[in-house]
């Protein structure tokens, strides 16, 4: 006799997303996907829907039982897993409990030599006035004070405002870092990292890339004519020709650069679609997945920047189904990072435990050395974890930051219980507060939804020899993504 709780449970976490010939059933727990055809996936939508309300002693738990036996002996995701470059799959996140601290980003200059058009920062400002920088014995105490707290820091991420401003400060973390490690109070080294606009990208710049491995990501929004109209100095200028000197200065004395964009209504304004994005990156710069966020929304940025989330839908769920076809069809791993994302997750099984790092994997020093869940949290003093400015020799304790977020986490917030999207999710937890109010506002529910539906279903349409083989922008974005036509429809409705 078969037990029908494990029956129920194990039916309870599949999902049925389908529409003309092709249909799948998505495995919640296991991120396993399986291809039935569109007319068995809705029939077995329908049994998944009945065996909730089933009672234990009804005689057709062993054949549902032998039901979920078949399903599972299907083939599944072997081609996602095999298709994903290798040393693309995620790392396994660590443990409850665990004291290892995956990044730590340290602000070194409250300050910035650009005035981008829409910088959630206020030009690295923040809330203030005017303008600071961390001297690198202040730098060297609070990091010294950070590695107290940690059995290891994987990551330290420098960024501002403008850290390049202050390569003097991050010269001294590195440097704290390494002696951390030569006397044993960390195990091996962090990755270093900084976000940069890329103007100074000069000799010194090199120097500290060459003798500690520094890796810079770049700021830059793409061809000429758009990123001059958003990355612009105090005066007005454009910023793209130095910072592709930069850039190329870099790659020449070979140091790897990473790139990071934010997609915006300019982009739209000069016809270049996140597809046409994505590709530029990486036939100009070599970037195989690039991040482009859609601008967010805030006190300082301009709202006509802003898509609306229709144009949100629409943009990235076409740009899901070109980059599963890129990986699928083409061989070509090139995707943006929330469908690159989606298809790491898959390739590795591995699910999200939250939305985003802020205050569960990641860890934010101001410049006066108190601490945030992130750099986007800095300055608000409700979600301020605690100060590194003094020494603690306790191990950090999380309870504050989860207390902070519960609300909107994945494991707490209703609408995450029955949703099909909920172990590949993923966001920005300061975005849905800026859009919200709300610690647990969940603003951008359709858009999750709508980008994981699309590589979800998109991942199978790729298996019919009959399907359309889309080629251009045009052909994506004229013929509406599955992710379009489904939850673009439903906020419509709404």
């Amino acid at each position: 006799m078969h037990d029908p709780a494990a029956t129920r449970r194990r039916l309870s976490a599949s999902t049925h997303l389908g529409e003309g010939k092709v249909g799948i059933l998505f495995d919640r727990q296991t991120l396993d996907v399986k291809p039935l055809g569109a007319e068995l996936a809705a029939a077995l939508g329908g049994v998944v829907e009945s065996a909730a309300s089933m009672p234990d002693d009804a005689p057709d738990w062993d054949e549902l039982a032998a039901l979920v036996e078949r399903i599972d002996a299907q083939p599944g995701l072997d081609t996602i897993a095999s298709a994903v470059p290798r040393d693309a799959v995620p790392r396994a996140e660590g443990g409850e409990g665990s004291n290892r601290l995956f990044k730590l980003a340290v602000s070194v200059a409250d300050t910035c030599n650009l005035a981008c058009t829409y910088c959630y920062a206020n030009r690295g400002l923040y809330e203030r006035p005017v303008g600071r920088v961390m001297s690198p014995e202040w730098a060297q105490r609070v990091v010294e004070n950070a590695i107290a707290r940690f059995d290891a820091i994987e990551t330290v991420q420098f960024i501002g405002g403008e850290p390049s401003l202050n390569l003097q400060a991050v010269e001294r973390v590195c440097e704290t870092f390494s002696r951390a490690v030569a006397e044993g109070r960390l195990s091996a080294p962090p990755r270093f990292v900084i976000t940069t606009n890329g103007l100074r990208l000069g000799s010194e710049f090199l120097r500290l890339a060459r003798r500690y491995g520094l890796r810079p990501t770049v700021s830059l929004d793409g061809p000429r004519e758009v990123h001059d109209r958003g990355r612009v100095t105090a005066d007005g200028a454009g910023s793209y020709d130095r910072i592709r000197a930069g850039i190329e200065s870099l790659r020449d004395a070979g140091v790897s650069v990473e790139y990071e964009a934010t997609f915006s209504r300019l982009h739209l304004d000069a016809g270049l679609h996140l597809i046409d994005l994505v590709r530029w990156f990486r036939d100009e710069l070599g970037e195989r997945v690039l991040h482009a966020p859609p601008v967010s929304p805030g006190p300082y940025t301009r709202p006509e920047l802003a898509l609306t989330l229709a144009e949100r839908i629409r943009e990235y769920c076409a740009a899901a189904e070109w980059s599963v076809d890129n990986l699928l069809v083409r061989g070509d791993w090139m995707a943006n990072s929330f469908s690159a994302r989606v298809l790491q997750a898959l390739a590795a099984r591995s699910p999200s435990r939250s939305i985003c790092a802020a205050g569960r994997d990641l860890l934010c020093i101001a410049g006066d050395g108190d601490v945030y869940p992130c750099w986007m949290f800095v300055g608000e003093p409700s979600l301020k974890l605690g100060s590194f400015a003094e020494p603690d020799p306790r191990p950090w304790d999380w309870s504050q930051a989860r207390a902070l977020f519960e609300p909107g986490d994945l494991g707490a917030h209703p609408d995450c219980q029955t949703c099909f999207a909920r172990n590949l999710c993923f966001g920005c937890r300061a975005a849905d507060l800026r859009a919200t109010g709300d610690r647990g506002g969940k603003p951008d529910c359709l858009f999750t939804q709508a980008i994981i539906a699309s590589v979800l279903l998109r991942i199978f349409h790729r298996t019919d020899p009959t399907a359309e083989r889309a080629e251009t922008t045009a052909d994506y974005l004229d013929r509406p993504s599955f992710g379009e036509r489904v939850f673009g429809a439903a906020l419509v409705e709404g």
